[in-house]
């Protein structure tokens, strides 16, 4: 059975925190530590949170394939966070789902942002 598992973020999960209007990004590494190959591969991008994307390139239908993971085998890709200018400042999450063929479950990839804002003030205090 194809086996995937984070080799990076260690944690196994995206946590990024993003300004308004700007981009961060962080580079997920997921490797097949199985006794099969992980055939069929379609990475299914984030259903809820437009903003939260991938850097791969798109089949003519919008849906995302990936080369066929070997068994010790590694497949790249970065996360990008593009929160919009307007967006409420708080914490949001979703996933992306790495699906294969041949595997008996979809792989899923938590993605989590704090949404923060550059804009910087000053503060008095009085004691």
């Amino acid at each position: 059975v194809p086996t995937l598992s984070f080799a990076e973020p260690a944690v196994g999960y995206v946590d990024l925190s993003a300004n308004r209007g700007e981009i961060n990004s962080q580079v997920v590494i997921l490797e097949n530590l199985g006794l099969r190959p992980l055939e069929g591969v379609e990475l299914v991008q984030p259903q809820t949170i437009p903003w939260m994307s991938v850097n791969l390139p798109r089949e003519p239908d919008g849906r995302i394939l990936l080369p066929d993971v070997p068994v010790g085998g590694r497949v790249t890709f970065t996360v990008v966070y593009t929160p919009p200018p307007g967006i409420e400042l708080g914490f949001y999450d979703d996933f992306l789902l790495i699906q294969g063929t041949n595997a008996p479950a979809d792989f899923q990839v938590n993605l989590f942002a704090q949404v923060t804002s550059n804009q910087t003030g000053t503060v008095k205090f009085v004691n």
